[in-house]
């Protein structure tokens, strides 16, 4: 099992998803994946925002 863990998901003025697209990239070595995603730390989005 490989584990890929970010911080946050934006930094300000950027797009969601933005500055850790290169290393989401390197993780997935251009391969199809499953994943699951937890939502753990969002203080200013509801859930359904996701």
């Amino acid at each position: 099992m490989k584990l890929l863990l970010i911080s946050n998901s934006t930094m300000k003025g950027e797009p969601y998803l933005d500055y850790p697209k290169h290393e989401i990239q390197k993780f997935l070595d251009k391969k199809s994946v499953t994943a699951l995603f937890i939502p753990y730390a969002a203080v200013t989005f509801s859930y359904d925002v996701y």
